[in-house]
């Protein structure tokens, strides 16, 4: 068996710009806007954010948010 351990969450569509408001509108807390979330890669320095597309700015958000939930330094992070 493994064992997982989710530290944080990170969450970004459709009338959820964040784990929080996705949270309030899954609980039927608040009502499903569909106008999308404008995602920023906050991590990216201005010019590569300018470069990248939609996806890894979505991408990129949802994992800061996740790693800032976890506490965990994104500097910290293994990536490919």
């Amino acid at each position: 068996m493994i064992t997982v351990h989710i530290a944080g969450i990170g969450l970004c569509g459709p009338g959820m710009a964040d784990w929080t408001a996705a949270r309030a509108v899954l609980c039927g807390e608040a009502p499903l806007d569909d106008t999308p979330p404008k995602p920023v890669a906050a991590i990216l320095p201005p010019a590569e954010r300018r470069r990248c597309g939609q996806a890894t700015r979505y991408a990129l958000q949802v994992a800061q948010e996740a790693m800032a939930q976890a506490d965990f330094p994104p500097a910290q992070a293994a990536v490919v």
